[in-house]
């Protein structure tokens, strides 16, 4: 029986930190699937995956053959020197969840993002969303828009339309002022900025948002203040006090 205990403790510690062979075959399996759909024309080789204990993810190398035009780290490439590509190279895909594995990091289209311009677009989205926003919600205070540009997809000088030809919905990261607040005010917000978001006809695919206190009687002096509570959805979710997320509980804000 000690011996049994021994192995069975063993083998959590083993599996705490170098993960499991039943798992890392799910997830290598999950991941070539992923690339046949997302990546159909191309062919990569998925390596043995490594486990990192830190993030609990299991890390597939891939080894992509052929021609890649996205090996060009020259912006002004012609359409010569993208024919004659043929060099190898080396991404990595991230897997996390032992009962329902799901793809965390797409290393693929990372490295293909025009991230110059995708920082550009995605600059003026959040200006203009803010200032749509802030006419309807009082207590906004920061508004992050994500929008990634894939390379040779787009001139480097587009400007930001929520109309633009993107293969991505953008997401949204929202932070309001929620040091007077409770859940039943963010959820209020929330189901707001949702409909405003869609009666926009805003393609995103989620938004989180983060009600913050910024209470200085409690010491707070970072701008980001201490996160009260947080939401996230879809434009399709319907939202309820069970998808509100409630943190630092123990702190009160002076007016509490």
């Amino acid at each position: 029986l000690s011996l049994i205990i021994l192995f069975v403790f063993a083998l959590a510690i083993y599996n705490t930190f170098k993960g499991n062979p039943i798992s890392n075959l799910l997830g290598k399996n999950i991941v070539v699937k992923y690339i046949k759909e997302t990546y159909p024309d191309e062919t990569f080789k998925v390596k043995k995956g490594k486990f990192n204990f830190k993030s609990n993810e299991y890390y597939y190398d891939l080894i992509k053959t052929g021609k890649d035009p996205y090996a060009i780290i020259s912006s002004n490439a012609d359409s010569t020197e993208l024919e004659n590509v043929t060099e190898e190279l080396n991404y990595y895909i991230t897997v996390k969840g032992a009962f329902k594995p799901r793809i965390i990091y797409d290393g693929i289209r990372y490295a293909r993002l025009d991230k110059k311009l995708s920082k550009k677009l995605s600059d003026e989205a959040s200006l203009e969303i803010f200032s749509y926003l802030q006419n309807h919600i009082s207590n906004l205070k920061s508004i992050e828009a994500n929008v990634e540009v894939l390379k040779f997809t787009m001139d480097e000088n587009t400007t930001w339309s929520k109309n633009l030809n993107i293969d991505k919905p953008i997401s949204i990261h929202i932070v309001i002022d929620a040091t007077n607040e409770n859940a039943e005010d963010i959820l209020t917000s929330g189901i707001k900025i949702q409909q405003l978001l869609n009666d926009m006809n805003y393609c995103y695919s989620n938004v989180t948002i983060n009600g913050s206190s910024f209470d200085i009687n409690l010491g707070y002096k970072s701008e980001d203040g201490y996160l009260k509570y947080a939401l996230n959805f879809t434009p399709k979710t319907k939202l309820s006090l069970k998808d509100i997320n409630t943190f630092n509980e123990h702190l009160k804000t002076s007016t509490e």
